[in-house]
């Protein structure tokens, strides 16, 4: 009698075990970054700003380990404080990286990706306004 209920418990505790690792929440969780919309999807950049937006999706680390790339520009160690949100800042000029100067954006539609150590999500899009008149 005793097995029999061991055997039945364990039967129990294994089938819901396995229920609870089919959800969907945990199953993006685990899984990939995955950008659903961002708010707002349209920013207008000048100099000396830095306008922030919201990427809105699920499977981003609560560490400082995401990473976002905005068309040529790499933005690293962002957090998310509830693993669907990152919010950014971007950057009001574009740096090369080499010995060339830093760039002004342009105004038009650039791809952005999320990445961890998940993987990479698919791409979305987000359009910039340049208001760069006037930089010397």
């Amino acid at each position: 009698m005793r097995r029999r209920f061991i055997a039945l418990l364990s039967l129990f505790l294994v089938a819901s075990c396995s229920r609870r690792g089919a959800t969907p929440s945990s199953a993006s969780a685990a899984g990939r970054p995955i950008i659903s919309s961002l708010a707002p999807d349209t920013v207008s950049v000048a100099p000396g700003e830095s306008p922030e937006f919201t990427i809105i999706g699920a499977g981003f680390l609560m560490a400082p380990t995401n990473t976002v790339v905005i068309g040529p520009v790499r933005v690293t160690q962002i957090a998310s404080k509830d693993g669907s949100s990152l919010r950014v800042s971007l950057p009001d000029r574009i740096v090369s990286g080499g010995e060339a100067p830093p760039s002004d954006w342009s105004s038009g539609k650039y791809p952005i990706v999320v990445s961890n150590s998940s993987g990479q999500s698919d791409t979305a899009w987000i359009r910039i306004k340049s208001r760069m008149s006037g930089r010397p």
